[in-house]
């Protein structure tokens, strides 16, 4: 007689752990490698309003088309975020293929420093992947002691593969205060 005895799906108990857990394992791995899948996904289709990044020497190489893009620029502090934060830039007639700078003024209303972390995003979204930015605040964490202000810079092109029918977008970024939005 024999003592092992198998599941009603006819598997042994220590090959159905085993099976189990390889399908926990790959499942984890799954949900880890989407945000770096969904990010590539953006950044290649221009989905979500993701924005590309450009060489400043490969920027200034590109050539000028004589098509004009108002640009749009807004901007949002998350209510946790005491900043005040705005674009002093609030348009612009964008020439294809010319750098353009936009400024942006922030202010730390706390009395700590506060280290911001900004997001963005272009609508219509189709038009983001063709929005290449060579310089912006929101490449790096942006620390603010208490009651300080400053100018923020983004510097950028609209790149000639800009679908034709695209004759305004909107940039828009939103500021969290990152040792909250961290989670620490």
């Amino acid at each position: 007689m024999s003592t092992t005895q198998t599941s009603g799906i006819g598997l042994r108990p220590d090959k159905l752990v085993i099976q189990l857990t390889v399908i926990a394992v790959v499942m984890f791995g799954f949900g880890y490698a989407l945000v770096p899948l969904y990010e590539a996904f953006c950044r290649v289709t221009g989905f979500g309003g993701k924005t590309d990044v450009i060489a400043e020497v490969e920027a200034q190489q590109a050539i000028a088309l004589n098509r004009d893009v108002a640009v749009t620029f807004t901007s949002h502090s998350h209510t946790s975020l005491p900043w005040e934060f705005r674009p002093l830039t609030k348009g612009l007639d964008v020439k294809v293929g010319e750098v353009q700078d936009a400024y942006f003024y922030v202010k730390n209303y706390s009395n700590r420093p506060i280290t911001g972390l900004s997001t963005f995003n272009v609508t219509p979204p189709r038009a983001g992947f063709h929005f290449k930015k060579t310089e912006c605040f929101c490449f790096t964490q942006q620390v603010l002691q208490p009651g300080e202000e400053r100018e923020m810079l983004v510097r950028f092109m609209l790149d000639s593969a800009l679908p034709e029918d695209v004759h305004e977008l909107t940039l828009s970024y939103t500021f969290f205060d990152n040792e909250k939005y961290a989670g620490k």
